[in-house]
């Protein structure tokens, strides 16, 4: 209690630099464990070699899509704040280019891992949680991250589909789509428990704010 009255009483800017701390610090370790988890190759030998899923945009919508989500909601519980997501999916999508980069390790090129266009997408998936998160503000919580996450999973696979895989795998096949749709949705689905089931758990860290 006493903590929750010290987070109100911060000066604005104290606790705006609090907030944009904590997401990109929850976004910086997301996108750290996805790169040493998900090296270069795992993703395309699960999704197409294992499993047999059409692509390409699989592993955006099963693994990629929902990892980045479940940081980006846990962001926006432990912060709740408006900007979290995008600074989370930004963070996410940076710290993997960085670290890629500094330690020359091999990135998906179909899905231009660690590039400019890699950011955007996520930037772009981060903005779309951030409006799904104030669209269903009136919703209960759970409600709330399902949506969010489906929606985000979607938009996300959706960019790859139309910016990225043009540019470096082909246009994805009409037949593919409706399975890979369906993927992204169960990808959004399993993000949405995840994120909902552990943030139950962890308190808020900067006290009360718009997100409830």
């Amino acid at each position: 209690m006493e903590d929750r009255m010290a987070c109100e009483k911060d000066p604005p800017m104290q606790l705006q630099a609090r907030v944009l701390g904590v997401s990109a610090l929850v976004g910086a370790v997301g996108g750290a464990i996805f790169l040493f988890v998900f090296p270069k190759g795992s993703i395309t030998t699960l999704m197409h070699h294992v499993l047999g899923l059409p692509g390409p945009g699989a592993g955006i919508a099963l693994i990629l899509g929902p990892v980045a989500l479940v940081f980006i909601l846990l962001s926006s519980h432990l912060v709740r704040r408006t900007g979290s997501a995008l600074v989370t999916a930004l963070g996410f999508s940076i710290t993997y280019a960085a670290l890629a980069a500094i330690v020359g390790l091999p990135t998906n090129e179909k899905g231009a891992f660690g590039s400019l266009w890699f950011i955007l997408g996520l930037a772009t998936c981060g903005i779309v949680a951030e409006g799904m998160l104030f669209l269903t503000r009136s919703l209960k919580p759970q409600w709330r991250w399902l949506l969010t996450a489906c929606c985000a999973n979607l938009a996300l696979l959706i960019f790859c589909w139309t910016v990225i895989f043009p540019r470096t795998k082909g246009w994805v096949s009409w037949d593919a789509v409706p399975m890979l749709l369906a993927n992204a949705l169960a990808g959004g689905l399993v993000a949405g428990i995840v994120g909902r089931g552990i943030s139950t758990r962890l308190p808020g860290l900067t006290g009360p704010g718009q997100r409830r």
